[in-house]
């Protein structure tokens, strides 16, 4: 029997882990997106997610159909959600699950793929009892830009890693426990690794953090790919302080330098990653692009908030968010993101399927709760 995974969020990150899932030519899981608004009504259009690699010479491209999509508030989702993957902005985070949490369970098993820190637990999942025993986060560097919803451009190949959010306890650690199933299922997509504790996990979101801060500002604030920037002797500069102080931070929490060799090396693996990602345009240009609320603050503005509570300067990092906020301003992007109400409308061939799985395969009324009512009654 196959299993599905339910991805939160048709973004870049979630497309591209529903693309490389059913791409699988051993194991393909049913795949499940739970989208919001026009998102899901786009996605109604095709029942698809296309994949351009130009990683490769010559290019390549492939199209992957995905088995189901339904209003993350639907009524006709499972009573048990037990693979969950949540690929939202991260300032989403928060209130994506929160629609979700009636339907998670001790037994489910939660990836969370988001730029930046993964924030403390409790704030994700307030019920103690009622949260996942299997929380995983993940930090992903490939390269990935869309013109269009569910249509992807992956500009620059890089990894995928998996790493428990909660370290586990001393008695957890005596046992031979296996991994989650879907940790092993997105352990088959091409590039993907992980970690046996939430400490490396920790180091590795640094170290991308580090990237995102002096990177993805910067190439919004002037409007260019990531490669251009090298070629920019003033933004050069503002980027090699933007990971001095990240750099700073992370010594602060670790106890030690972030990566072997110090300052110098961690701006040599942010250099190439610049380099790697030259004609990449970075999320938070594209999100100012279209009109939507970066991630600056959850980025540059972690750095500056772990910073003053660690009582270290952080004065470049705090420009970029001023630079990036102002220009959200200009272009009208509200501070607070608005809620969603969504008018909760449902495909039709998803409504049916699940009446049938309820009331067999005989035929369906349109609207089945007077039927249902008056064969109670007439009992």
């Amino acid at each position: 029997m196959v299993s599905r995974v339910y991805i939160l969020g048709g973004g870049n990150i979630g497309s591209f882990i529903a693309h490389s899932l059913r791409s699988s030519p051993s194991r393909s899981p049913d795949v499940t997106f739970l989208l919001r608004g026009t998102t899901y009504r786009n996605f109604l259009k095709r029942y698809t997610v296309f994949l351009s690699d130009q990683t490769t010479d010559p290019p390549t491209h492939s199209v992957r159909q995905i088995t189901e999509a339904l209003p993350s508030g639907s009524a006709l989702l499972p009573l048990e959600i037990p693979s969950l993957v949540v690929a939202t902005k991260t300032h989403q985070t928060k209130a994506a699950i929160a629609t979700l949490q009636s339907r998670l369970t001790r037994d489910s098993t939660v990836v969370l793929l988001q730029n930046g820190i993964t924030p403390p637990l409790e704030q994700l999942f307030p019920d103690t009892y009622t949260r996942p025993r299997e929380i995983w986060a993940g930090v992903v560097t490939h390269g990935i830009n869309s013109d269009r919803k569910f249509s992807l451009r992956l500009a620059a190949r890089g990894e995928i890693v998996l790493g428990p959010a909660v370290n586990r306890t001393l008695g957890e650690e005596s046992e031979d426990r296996k991994k989650p199933w879907l940790v092993q299922t997105l352990e088959g997509i091409e590039g993907t690794r992980t970690l046996d504790s939430k400490d490396e996990l920790l180091k590795c979101q640094l170290e991308k953090l580090a990237a995102n801060a002096a990177i993805n500002a910067l190439a919004a604030v002037n409007g260019v790919k990531n490669g251009e920037l090298l070629a920019m002797p003033e933004a050069l500069e503002t980027m090699k302080a933007a990971v001095r102080e990240v750099a700073a931070v992370a010594r602060a929490m670790l106890g030690g330098d972030l990566v072997e060799g110090g300052d110098e090396a961690l701006w040599r693996s942010v250099q190439r990653v610049v380099e790697l990602t030259g004609e990449n345009r970075c999320s938070m240009l594209q999100d100012l692009q279209a009109g939507q609320k970066t991630e600056v603050r959850e980025l540059n503005g972690w750095v500056v908030e772990k910073a003053t509570e660690l009582g270290l300067d952080c004065k470049v990092n705090k420009e970029l968010v001023e630079k990036v906020k102002a220009l959200e301003r200009e272009k009208g992007i509200p501070e607070v993101e608005p809620e969603a109400h969504d008018d909760i409308y449902e495909h039709p061939r998803a409504r049916k399927r699940v009446l049938r799985k309820v009331f067999g395969h005989r035929k369906i009324e349109q609207n089945p709760v007077p039927a249902i009512t008056r064969r109670v009654l007439a009992n």
